[in-house]
């Protein structure tokens, strides 16, 4: 019998968990090791922008080739996660673009790709979400 939250639960483990697994990873890395670092740091790499980009394109594609009808609220959920997919694809170009300068970034501009990517990824999998139901 299917509880109540059994459909939740399964998306929230084989969608994000999973797929978080190597950010995951990196953070017990930085915890077990004491490294001393900011969690902004961590996220430099902007591995949440690929998981955003990567999560938004699975659930659209799913969604899209389904028999099920698309209500408004999907609608707009699928034409907002475009709007994310598109946004944390730029948003990696440019962080990318950022680490390959020769110079350091400054803690402020590491803290802006942190923030951006942690908001596009908890924008991608609400969304996900939402269009999966």
């Amino acid at each position: 019998m299917l509880t109540r939250f059994e459909p939740l639960s399964q998306w929230l483990l084989f969608n994000v968990i999973l797929a978080l697994t190597p950010v995951i990873f990196i953070l017990l890395a930085v915890w077990m090791f004491d490294l001393n670092t900011r969690w902004f740091r961590v996220l430099k790499g902007g591995e949440l922008y690929v998981f955003s980009t990567t999560l938004a394109a699975t659930s659209i594609s799913t969604r899209l080739f389904e028999i099920r009808p698309v209500t408004d609220a999907v609608a707009v959920s699928m034409g907002a996660l475009f709007v994310v997919m598109f946004s944390s694809t730029g948003l990696f170009a440019l962080s990318a673009y950022t680490q390959l300068q020769p110079r350091p970034l400054s803690d402020r501009v590491l803290w802006r790709i942190g923030g951006t990517s942690m908001g596009c990824a908890v924008a991608a999998s609400v969304l996900s979400y939402i269009i999966s139901m």
